[in-house]
């Protein structure tokens, strides 16, 4: 059981990358915190004197303002990517309790301030804190869990349903991506792999002689994305396109799906949740 926790904490955690659902989401948090603590009283608070409904809503507040501050500062300072397979379980539940810790001690600062005869001391105020963390550990890792092996469940399913699609006939189209001024890639269609995001440029991966080669494009992924647009080249994550006709193998787990491609083993490509469904109707 140890073993299957620890692959389970090792293995890649599902995330939405939008600041609208991490706000939406920590209003939500504010919300059942202020009903919690109101209705409950944990932590002394029964001995709250007066205004217990408006301390209870100062704590959910605080709750919003600090742990929407840490999801930016998590996304835009730190830039801490949670949409590639190196986001795991374990990651995902210790930047929670970075936030849980976070939250608490402003909680615990803001009690103190508002009631100091009952909550000023050192040994309160490290004892509220110590609880919070403890009692948030289990509900974190618990509902990580839940919604990873969901998430999981989903996208095996979805792999299956693609995986099961009819193969569609080689295209003679040709793409052009120009190198320089004066030189030009010039690729049959059926020979392009897919391309991925570097920067400022794109690589884009194609057989050649039938091994796989690489050339560096000065382009953005927008513009490539309009370039591919009546294609079969599909964009399938933030930083790749894939070639749907050089998908060999689909499979899932809880970030999306990954595909192995003709001749590739040792390579596979994401398609994350957010391009799920085009990718889908790319595949039919």
């Amino acid at each position: 059981m140890t073993s299957s926790l620890l692959k389970r904490l090792n293995e890649p955690f599902p995330t939405r990358d939008s600041v609208s659902h991490d706000l939406l989401s920590i209003l939500y948090v504010g919300a059942f915190i202020t009903a919690f603590l109101y209705f409950f009283k944990p932590f002394g608070l029964h001995r709250v004197p007066h205004g217990l409904f408006w301390v209870c809503f100062g704590f959910g507040l605080i709750t919003v303002l600090f742990g929407f501050g840490f999801n930016l500062v998590t996304r835009y300072v730190l830039r801490i990517k949670t949409d590639v397979p190196s986001w795991t379980l374990w990651k995902w539940v210790v930047q929670c309790l970075v936030m849980i810790g976070l939250i608490a001690f402003a909680n615990t600062l803001y009690l103190m301030v508002l009631y100091p005869s009952y909550f000023g001391s050192l040994r309160v105020f490290f004892g509220m804190l110590r609880n919070t963390l403890l009692i948030g550990v289990v509900p974190v890792a618990f509902s990580g869990l839940l919604i990873q092996l969901r998430a999981a469940t989903l996208n095996q399913q979805t792999a299956v349903d693609i995986g099961s699609s009819t193969p569609r006939s080689p295209s003679s189209e040709l793409f052009v991506f120009d190198i320089s001024h004066d030189q030009q890639l010039r690729l049959p269609h059926d020979d392009l792999a897919y391309i991925e995001a570097m920067q400022n440029y794109i690589v884009v991966h194609y057989w050649c002689d039938g091994k796989l080669a690489s050339q560096v494009i000065r382009a953005t992924m927008a513009g490539a994305e309009k370039m591919l647009a009546e294609s079969r080249v599909v964009r399938c994550h933030r930083s790749y396109f894939v070639n749907t006709a050089a998908v060999a193998e689909i499979s899932g787990n809880a970030q999306g799906l990954k595909l192995r491609l003709h001749n590739i083993d040792d390579l596979y490509v994401p398609v994350s949740r957010t391009f799920i469904s085009a990718f889908k109707a790319a595949m039919a």
